[in-house]
């Protein structure tokens, strides 16, 4: 008696080696055969021969592929198969339970993406300044990126983003764990959400960062406040020495009409 299956895979990226799956045939607890098949195709254990009449009990699963982004079938195919003796010392096997003939299993290679997004605040000279990001996570190779740039980007390298501006990371295996963390600006201060999480199958995280722009001065005013105190210095002494020029003015005309 031989026993199989087919493995169904959908999903999977073209031109990358897809993962090894495999399956166990067990009697009991007891690992009677194992199959395997890289991606998708046919899988057949080793035929089952008796030697006694007998019920004899089996399972048959798939175990957890490993990979990230793929999902693993939990179904279970259990039945038995009872040996006879028709009489004549001929042993005949009977099955019950599940369709053995066909003891299939289906896996998807699932994705999600990731958003980073960046906002400043501050004066009109942040438009043309970027801030350095350090994007982290948990898959294997790189993954295209567009948006207000566009580029690939593999774990531990950096993007640039300035206000306004945002970059999604597409084709990221569902269950990747992720962080992104921004360069320290001494004139910035930075608040963010959603900069460490994992990538769901079919949606996109989203990380979003607002810088604000320190010591920033009120509308009009000096931007250092040793200016705007020697600003009012010499509004003073100028104020004063027009002053000054008025009174020896008078002093002069008074002096010349009184001759």
């Amino acid at each position: 008696m031989t026993l199989g299956g087919t493995k169904t895979f959908a999903g999977w990226p073209d031109g990358c080696e897809p993962p090894v799956f495999t399956f166990e045939l067990r009697e009991g607890e007891t690992v009677v055969d194992s199959a395997t098949v890289r991606g998708a195709g046919p899988y057949r254990f080793a035929p089952l021969c008796y030697d006694a009449p007998g019920t004899y009990a089996y399972t048959v699963r798939e175990l957890a592929a490993g990979a990230a982004g793929v999902t693993f079938d939990e179904r279970v195919y259990g039945f038995t198969v009872t040996v006879t003796d028709d009489g004549s010392g001929v042993l005949r096997a009977e099955t019950a339970g599940a369709e053995i003939a066909a003891l299939d299993f289906v896996n998807r290679y699932e994705t999600g993406g990731l958003r980073i997004r960046k906002t400043v605040r501050g004066g009109p000279e942040d438009g043309g300044k970027a801030f350095c990001f350090t994007v982290t996570f948990d898959a294997p190779g790189a993954y295209p990126y567009s948006g207000s740039r566009s580029g690939t980007l593999s774990s531990g390298q950096n993007v640039w983003l300035g206000h306004g501006e945002f970059i999604e990371i597409a084709g990221l295996p569902a269950g990747t764990r992720y962080a992104v963390t921004e360069r320290e600006d001494p004139d910035y201060s930075v608040e963010s959400q959603g900069g460490t999480g994992a990538v769901a199958a079919g949606e996109t995280a989203e990380a979003s960062f607002v810088n604000v722009r320190l010591d920033v001065p009120q509308t009009g005013a000096p931007s250092k406040p040793g200016l705007w105190l020697g600003a009012m210095l010499l509004s003073g002494l100028g104020l004063g020495a027009a002053c000054r020029a008025a009174a020896d003015d008078r002093r002069k005309r008074k002096s010349r009409g009184g001759a």
